[in-house]
């Protein structure tokens, strides 16, 4: 699954589900756990936590943020302190699994 994460990111897209697509309408326990580890991994500075859940294949939603002006700082960057959102509690976690290989989230 994708996470993408920024202060300043604009939507590029609007997802639009056919009747075709048939979403899971409760959200997925292995997605809810992705993503439940990703932000503690990301709050807590656990290095080793964000490389066991993040992927360094391309992602086209990506390159569009990059395209769009964006950057990808690395993670190093990203989890020291006064970087991270450390204390950040996340709630009301929604997600939709589309197929075997697209989800969508919200937190």
């Amino acid at each position: 699954w994708l996470q993408i994460l920024g202060q300043h990111l604009r939507p590029t897209g609007v997802v639009v589900l056919s009747e075709s697509d048939d979403p899971v309408a409760t959200i997925d326990p292995d997605l809810l756990q992705a993503v439940q580890s990703f932000y503690d991994a990301l709050t807590t500075g656990d290095a080793k936590g964000i490389q066991t859940i993040f992927s360094w294949n391309e992602s086209s939603q990506v390159s569009e943020v990059v395209l769009a002006g964006g950057r990808i700082d690395s993670w190093k960057d990203c989890l020291v302190d006064g970087a991270r959102p450390q204390g950040m509690k996340i709630s009301g976690i929604d997600g939709i699994v589309v197929s075997d290989k697209e989800a969508y989230t919200t937190v």
